[in-house]
């Protein structure tokens, strides 16, 4: 059942990917921050960790969360959250971005 759950999730993750909202440009945002980087510069440039945004977005979109990648647009940084909805009876996904300095979600 675990690994249905988990297969569901990739292929929503996947519409998402595949579908981003008209006006955003994917290529404006790197998201390919690995691990280490990403430690590197939570301590460089203050900001929150991986797991402060992924548990303030799960409380704002009341929700579990799928992961949660550093990205930085321009000068900005900023968690992109996969949060999988519950309600209803069907599972939708909603992405949110939580800015990784203040932690305020857009």
């Amino acid at each position: 059942m675990d690994f249905m759950k988990n297969m569901f999730a990739a292929i929503l993750v996947a519409v998402v990917v595949i579908s981003a909202p008209a006006g955003f440009n994917v290529d404006a945002a790197n998201c390919a921050i690995s691990r280490s980087e990403a430690r590197k510069l939570m301590s460089q440039q203050g900001l929150i960790s991986a797991g402060q945004a992924a548990r303030i977005a799960a409380q704002k979109a009341s929700g579990r969360v799928i992961n949660a990648r550093l990205c930085k647009s321009g000068s900005q940084y900023y968690y992109s959250v996969n949060v999988t909805l519950s309600s209803g009876g069907g599972n939708k996904l909603k992405s949110l971005r939580v800015n990784a300095r203040s932690g305020t979600v857009y």
